[in-house]
């Protein structure tokens, strides 16, 4: 179906500037009805998210998945009929979430926050020119220390993944784990930005516990309508939340905390597997801290303690907590999803260590060490996918290149880093590079946006790194085909006993055949990004003519974690900042995990309209307290395989 004319439509409508929407509302409110009187929207506000699902309801009767195009352009007219009499931040963000969650057979395509909300992901200070090119910000007041990770809060598509994954696991309806995965995303989201600190020499986050503390950093809301005019203004140091409210935040977390203590939230005995108990247990926590509609919600005095928290903050003169599509710039948020966080971790440590050889497939990955005596498999090989013979044509078959490099009469040979011939039956020679450091680099984007009738345009920084990809070597010990489950993490090697720093990279179904096994996996293919993998930020949708190019992609195959920001920074000098990655291999017939269809992030976002595809807690093994030292486990457990590594940032 050509669904060109409503793709324009849609783009149309998203593509207008909001300040002279917000400031036309404004100027009129106090005319509207008392319900309608919203100044500043925020989708952590329960009654704001109340009117958002009574206009969603209505554009749900007017535009059922068997009306088609004529319903969504219904839907569309009702939608300009409503400007001006609806805060414009609460239309977007309604509209936003009905074409998202549409069940039609059209696939509709929104536009970037690069064209939505240009004004808001913009940086929020004068940049700085810096001798040899570039800028730097200085968003956050009173703190050198936090102004160093100005960069990673501002950048515009991680802003844009913590939005987008807001409104696809809208708190209105109920999808399946909605509550363990609202922990686990945001805790990956702490260890990522943990990591960069860390390679900074900046500390790591601490939690904002206490609300009758003061906020220690300020906030820089900018000079123009790009945020300012949306937030009202920054945020001074060691601003302090209204006394009322703080109290609140004491109370509700000393009753959270009693009842995590006293086994509320415990795995309850029944019919259903262990598993299924313990993900249970963490959903029922997840969706009352949350809030969203989970029948498995307890009624509970904390219930949406981590909305509270972002709207008490948000309202110091500083709504940028307000806004999933900004509240990730502000240092305080970190510090208040760290205290969030700290419940989740309360939870899973009441659970016993697992008892990996008891559900472990049978699999071999072989354990060794380096020079430094450090933890280094021979069965993880790294390259840089450049190198590899006819990476990216069409045609290319990594497993085959994997099996004729590295397995064959390779299987015990070590290929840590370095160039290597591979010479083919017929004698033609392939080089073929394996390495131990994977690379970044400072890279510099441009928006250009309209405002107010004038053209203007602003530079953002982003990080991203050099293409690669890895190879396993695994022994499958059966005498049959087995499926597997390959999970894949890194962690700062300084931090690598503490569970909560594990990054996950990867994690996606393979069938290994009886014996010697190379599993090949690209960068661009592995289950945390956004696919198809957005590799350049800055040629980001923001000249797409919906016309010529209607319905590629459907809005979820927008959630997920933006590719340039797969790998941590890492560290400039020496060889790089040292990590350890880790792979598991679990038992793929009891996960019941399934095959990625290509579209968003398996591991944040799950399948399309559908059961998490993983049995397995989130965060699988990284998610209950080990016997002993992890490293202990990965070097000795014949399923896990370690390797050490390092980041290098190399600036261009």
């Amino acid at each position: 179906m050509d669904n060109s004319s409503l793709a324009e439509r849609i783009w149309a409508i998203f593509a207008r500037p909001t300040p002279p929407q917000r400031k036309a509302f404004i100027a009129q409110m106090d005319s509207l009805p008392e319900e309608a009187r919203i100044r500043l929207f925020s989708p952590f506000n329960e009654g704001h998210m109340e009117r958002v699902q009574q206009v969603r309801e209505r554009w749900n009767r007017l535009a059922p998945p068997a009306a088609g195009e004529k319903g969504l352009n219904e839907v569309l007219d009702d939608y300009e009929s409503l400007r001006g009499r609806e805060n414009p931040d609460l239309l977007y963000f309604a509209l936003e979430v009905f074409l998202t969650h549409y069940r039609g057979e059209l696939t509709l395509v929104l536009p970037s926050i690069l064209v939505r909300e240009p004004e808001l992901i913009g940086p929020t200070e004068k940049q700085e020119p810096e001798p040899g090119g570039g800028f730097s910000l200085k968003v956050a007041k009173g703190s050198p220390e936090e102004t160093k990770m100005d960069w990673f809060r501002e950048d515009p598509l991680l802003n844009e993944h913590h939005a987008h994954w807001h409104v696809v696991y809208y708190t209105r309806d109920v999808y399946d784990r909605q509550g363990e995965m609202f922990f686990y995303m945001h805790r990956q989201m702490l260890a990522r930005y943990d990591a960069e600190r860390i390679g900074l020499g900046v500390k790591r986050v601490l939690p904002f516990s206490d609300m009758t503390k003061p906020i220690e950093v300020g906030y820089t809301a900018g000079a123009d309508e790009r945020l300012s005019q949306y937030i009202g203004g920054d945020r001074e140091v060691d601003a302090q939340v209204v006394p009322e409210e703080a109290q609140t935040q004491l109370d509700l977390r000393k009753a959270l905390v009693s009842d995590i203590d006293n086994g509320v939230f415990d795995l309850r005995p029944g019919t259903v597997d262990e598993m299924k108990r313990e993900t249970d247990a963490l959903n029922t926590l997840g969706s009352t801290v949350e809030a969203n509609k989970n029948p498995q919600c307890l009624d509970k005095p904390y219930r949406s303690y981590h909305g509270a928290g972002h709207n008490w903050i948000g309202s110091l003169n500083n709504g940028v907590m307000f806004s999933t599509a900004t509240a990730i710039r502000d240092v305080v948020f970190w510090e208040w999803h760290k205290e969030v966080d700290g419940h989740y971790e309360r939870l899973q440590e009441r659970f016993d260590p697992y008892e990996f050889h008891k559900d472990a497939p049978p699999v071999t990955l072989r354990s060794g060490s380096n020079e430094d005596g450090e933890p280094d498999s021979m069965d993880i090989i790294l390259c840089n996918s450049a190198s590899l013979p006819g990476f990216g044509e069409e045609g290319f078959d990594g497993t085959a290149l994997g099996k004729e490099a590295f397995g064959n009469g390779s299987w015990d040979k070590e290929f840590g880093s370095g160039s290597f011939k591979l010479t083919n039956g017929k004698g033609h020679a392939k080089n073929i590079d394996t390495t131990d450091t994977l690379i970044t680099n400072r890279n510099f984007g441009t928006v250009a946006y309209e405002a107010d009738g004038q053209k203007k345009s602003y530079q953002f920084e982003y990080i991203n790194h050099e293409p690669f990809c890895y190879f396993i070597r695994v022994q499958n010990n059966a005498q049959q085909l087995k499926q597997v489950t390959v999970r894949v993490f890194i962690a700062p090697d300084s931090v690598r006993e503490d569970r909560s720093m594990w990054i996950e990279l990867d994690k996606f179904l393979h069938e290994l055949a009886p014996g010697r096994n190379v599993i090949f996996r690209s960068d661009d293919d592995v289950s945390v990004i956004r696919k198809p993998a957005l590799k350049n930020p800055s040629e980001y949708a923001v000249d797409y003519d919906p016309v010529l190019s209607p319905g590629k992609e459907d809005a979820k195959c927008k959630c997920g974690w933006p590719y340039h920001l797969l790998l941590p920074k890492g560290d400039g000098s020496g060889r790089g900042a040292a990590y350890k990655l880790v792979v598991m291999l679990s038992d793929g017939g009891k996960d019941a995990i399934q095959k990625e269809d290509g579209c968003g992030s398996l591991s944040f976002c799950a399948a399309r309209n559908e059961e998490y595809p993983d049995k397995r807690p989130l965060g699988y093994p990284f998610n209950r307290r080990f016997k002993g030292s992890i490293m202990n486990t990965v070097t000795t457990q014949p399923n896990f395989a370690c390797r050490s590594i390092y980041i290098k940032h190399m600036a261009k």
